[in-house]
């Protein structure tokens, strides 16, 4: 079960004993842990949805369904998307993009690409959120959808270095990704038959696209690339699942 755990442990911020985790080798083989781990999140999200969807407007309710994803997950994958646009923004070589991604601070493209995903999400849930129903979809298959898409991506491209968290659990496995599939789309359908399975494929179009270009501008892709896919993933579903939805804002 270490794996198990240190996929949570990773992917969250849900307290883990020190002890149920493991080591590197646990770390490196619980990438197929990931898409249960997005289905954990979803389904915590879910709970916190029903019990104050009806007290809030959908505005309020979208900033706070984003508010606690960002807090279960610390803010991992944002912190990728940041780190991708400071880099592949700077119109930099190869090696130059790599060394600034890697650097901690983040810079004005980072800060641009975190301001328009949050807005553009709020303003997508608060659409959505209008039919409860379709809000429930939404909540849950987003965190599905991104840690699903960290499995996808690993299976269709391959690393651009050899050091880095990414590279620890960085595995070309067709099987993992077949794995991430079916779980997602076998949700997908289960929770909103076609409507759930539309925004399961919405959110693979906008990822594939972005790891075509990271393919380009470096070769390969990284730890933070795969955040930046997994917060494309999300932005896909809900895109989806916005289109014919009620368009009340506030």
């Amino acid at each position: 079960m270490a794996p198990f755990f240190s996929a949570i442990a990773f992917l969250t911020r849900i307290p883990i004993p020190a002890k149920w985790v493991g080591d590197e080798k646990a770390f490196t083989r619980a990438a197929v842990f990931y898409p249960i781990v997005g289905l954990l999140l979803g389904g915590i999200s879910v709970g916190i949805f029903l019990l104050i969807q009806s007290y809030l407007s959908p505005f309020v309710l979208a900033v706070i369904m984003l508010g606690s994803s960002i807090a279960l997950s610390g803010g991992l994958h944002l912190d990728g998307l940041a780190d991708c646009a400071d880099g592949f923004l700077s119109a930099q070589p190869r090696e130059r993009i790599l060394e600034i991604m890697k650097d901690s601070h983040i810079g004005a493209f980072g800060v641009i690409a975190l301001i328009l995903t949050l807005l553009l999400k709020v303003a997508l849930l608060s659409t959505i959120f209008a039919d409860p129903a379709r809000g429930v979809l939404a909540v849950l298959l987003m965190p599905l959808a991104g840690r699903c898409m960290l499995l996808v991506n690993m299976g269709i491209q391959p690393k651009a270095k050899t050091d880095g968290l990414g590279a620890l659990v960085w595995k070309r496995s067709p099987g993992r990704l077949i794995w991430a599939l079916l779980v997602l789309l076998g949700v997908a359908f289960f929770a909103g038959k076609m409507p759930g399975v539309l925004a399961a494929i919405g959110s693979l179009l906008l990822p594939c696209m972005f790891i075509v270009y990271a393919q380009k501008k470096i070769g390969g892709g990284t730890g933070d690339t795969l955040g930046a896919a997994s917060e494309l993933s999300e932005l896909g579903v809900i895109l989806i699942l916005a289109l014919n939805t009620g368009n009340s804002y506030v």
